[in-house]
């Protein structure tokens, strides 16, 4: 019994001077590790090598990649390797070799991603009731595509969710998606959605993308209700795109006698959307400009007003347009103005304010501030500031031959 209890302590101890050594060799020579890390294209990705080796002096620190490096920076115990990152895979470890001791880390890949760069949603033509029709959504240039998740909306109703789980190839490339819907009655001014969604979560962004159309059903009547029975009600639209309101607007035709149906036309009101620029008409005409604003994606209205404005002021009078197209469009509206050297660095503004009902208040939207800097105010900038130079270049000479003429005249005073 006593002898088989030594064997059994002596077994302890060796057990517990192996996990000591193991233990010590472990940490003589190690590396940092490196955390997965998701990168945008054409962005930079930085490599962290270093050794805590009490012989660090005697180690060599390197990497392995697929790539090479664009730079590094060597510290006494570390290095620092920078990749540009212009290809869609990259592999990256740090090696370290310490008196012939090489200690290789398991390689980390890099996620390289690149937003949409655009989602389109093919136009819908006029649908006839009963009939199928093709949605059809397409995307380009997102990376990588087994993290994109995209989604067809028919208002509120979810068409159609399709996800890439099982696409390997890391570039950016295009996606379409299709879906058939069968025209209904119901679905006359309906807004169709495309919604995209590159989920790199939990190490990199969330980033999402929408675009939408309007569904046009020919070959139905106009919806009635009786008074009695049919209260209406307005309707939220999706949260999926901020460019429309949260209501529908709703015309009622006149009064008439009790009893009696009465038609509702329903349509919804999209935000229109306002950019404005500023461009030169001739380059012979000095200070003298075009601002235009650009008002897209307008529907049929009653009618519609815009104005610029500089600051508080207002450039012109209110414009006013007869808006009543059958289809959404796109306005451009030019104003000429003539601008001077004070006006450098103000902001401009188009304002349009819309009337969708002669009984409803106009719906109003103001562009971003468009600041005025022409070639002529950096011109007239940069010859103020030398003319200020050359005045002062002109003060400080005739300063110092002031003083050296004092000077001369003091010490030849002292000579006499």
């Amino acid at each position: 019994m006593e002898v088989r209890t030594r064997k059994l302590f002596g077994a302890f101890l060796c057990c517990i001077g192996f996990l000591l050594a193991f233990s010590r060799a472990q940490n003589e020579d190690s590396v940092v590790h490196l955390t997965e890390k998701v990168v945008k294209f054409g962005d930079f990705f930085v490599l962290n090598c270093s050794s805590n080796s009490s012989s660090s002096s005697s180690c060599d620190i390197q990497e392995e990649s697929s790539f090479s490096y664009n730079y590094t920076e060597v510290g006494p115990t570390w290095k620092v390797f920078t990749f540009v990152v212009n290809n869609w895979s990259l592999r990256v470890s740090c090696v370290v070799n310490c008196t012939n001791n090489e200690i290789s880390y398991p390689e980390t890949i890099v996620t390289v991603y690149q937003p949409p760069e655009s989602v389109e949603l093919d136009p819908m033509p006029e649908m006839e009731v009963g009939k199928p029709y093709d949605l059809t959504c397409q995307v380009s240039g997102v990376a990588p595509i087994r993290n994109l998740t995209m989604t067809l909306l028919k208002g509120a109703e979810q068409l159609l969710v399709k996800t890439f789980e099982d696409h390997t190839a890391p570039e950016a490339g295009p996606v379409v998606v299709k879906h058939r819907i069968i025209a209904q009655r119901n679905d006359h001014n309906k807004i169709v959605y495309c919604h995209t969604s590159l989920d790199l979560r939990p190490r990199g962004p969330l980033l999402k993308k929408n675009n939408y159309s309007i569904l046009k059903i020919f070959g139905i009547s106009e919806e009635t209700v009786s008074p009695q029975n049919g209260a209406v009600t307005q309707r939220n639209l999706p949260w999926l795109d901020n460019n429309l309101t949260s209501d529908s607007l709703i015309d009622w035709s006149p009064s008439i006698s009790p009893g009696v149906e009465r038609t509702i036309k329903q349509t919804y009101q999209p935000l229109v959307r306002l950019t404005l620029e500023l461009q030169k008409p001739s380059p012979g005409q000095s200070w003298t400009y075009h601002l235009i604003c650009h008002i897209l994606r307008v529907h049929p209205c009653c009618n519609l007003t815009v104005t610029f404005f500089k600051g508080s002021k207002s450039f012109n009078s209110p414009s006013s347009i007869n808006c009543t197209w059958h289809e959404v469009t796109n306005i451009t509206i030019p104003l000429p103005v003539i601008l001077h050297p004070e006006d450098h660095g103000q902001k401009a503004y188009c304002h349009t304010a819309v009337y969708f009902s002669l009984h409803e208040p106009a719906y109003q939207t103001t562009s971003s501030g468009l600041s005025l800097k022409t070639d002529e105010s950096y011109l007239a900038i940069t010859v103020a500031a030398v003319a200020t130079a050359l005045l002062l270049v002109s003060v400080l000479v005739v300063f110092l031959i002031f003083i050296i003429r004092l000077w001369i005249r003091k010490y030849s005073g002292k000579g006499n």
